[in-house]
């Protein structure tokens, strides 16, 4: 078995806090639009992405 080869080229993560008034979909939105913002990529650029959280 080969192994592809893959890199992490950023992240990003949302602001932390007990009650917030902003949807989960537009969180995951602001969180990728300043992901992509910090690296120069496009979405053309993307093949797979991960997400995840300590409670989702």
């Amino acid at each position: 078995m080969t192994m592809e080869p893959f890199a992490i080229v950023g992240y990003a993560m949302t602001e932390q806090s007990a009650h917030s008034v902003i949807s989960r979909d537009d969180m995951i939105f602001e969180c990728v639009k300043e992901a992509l913002a910090n690296t120069g990529v496009t979405r053309d650029d993307i093949d797979t992405v991960v997400s995840c959280a300590n409670d989702f």
